[in-house]
């Protein structure tokens, strides 16, 4: 993966579909290390964010995310 970064947040986890892409980001604030989720279109159009100071809810997030899509995907197709 390529190094990306935004809003001083480094992406350190992505999981893409063909329309968009759900990623995880972390940055350090006052020694703390702070999450968020963001959906992201076109790699650069990033938004509704859900911040996290914990790195498990963080990725259990980023799952719910994409399990989401997938299932809006899949009720959409049939």
């Amino acid at each position: 993966m390529e190094k990306r970064t935004h809003k001083n947040y480094d992406i350190i986890s992505t999981i893409s579909f063909p329309a968009e892409e759900y990623v995880l980001g972390v940055k350090t604030i006052n020694g703390n290390k702070e999450y968020v989720t963001w959906c992201c279109v076109e790699k650069d159009n990033y938004h509704y964010g859900h911040y996290f100071n914990d790195y498990n809810k963080a990725v259990k997030d980023l799952y719910e995310r994409a399990k989401k899509y997938i299932d809006w995907t899949l009720e959409n197709l049939l």
